[in-house]
């Protein structure tokens, strides 16, 4: 945000017009025709980008970013003003870097998980553990 807002502040608006020098926001109406228009653009670039560009995407897309970077729905629901978790659950998918990251701190541990089992070498305890002693 820096790049295009020099002089902006955390709390100031992202989508803003200048009035006799005072920052007032965006009219919704106003914003959804600029993410339009600059999508239709990048679109005749990036063939990638989806038909229908809004301004929820911006919102959905940072919610996933700080979910995938390991923050709870609990704190991202927070941000996002929800009232409750229950609406954020539509971020709480897992993509397949998610996946993978998690299947590989797993294997880590296995790897380094070299404890003996306490039943092990030992008949009395398995054959409780088992209902026949």
């Amino acid at each position: 945000m820096q790049i295009y807002h020099k002089e902006s502040k955390p709390d100031d608006y992202l989508f803003y017009t200048v009035i006799h020098g005072i920052r007032h926001p965006m009219s919704a109406d106003a914003v959804a025709a600029f993410m339009k228009k600059y999508g239709d653009t990048a679109r005749m670039e990036c063939p990638e980008v989806p038909e229908r560009v809004h301004p929820h995407q911006l919102r959905h897309t940072r919610a996933i970013h700080y979910y995938r970077a390991g923050m709870p729905l609990s704190l991202v629901a927070e941000q996002l003003g929800h009232a409750s978790p229950e609406t954020t659950k539509i971020y709480a998918y897992a993509d397949s870097d998610m996946k993978r990251a998690a299947i590989e701190k797993i294997e880590k541990r296995n790897e380094t998980d070299t404890a003996i089992p306490i039943w092990e070498n030992n008949e009395e305890m398995i054959l409780q553990l088992v209902g026949l002693n």
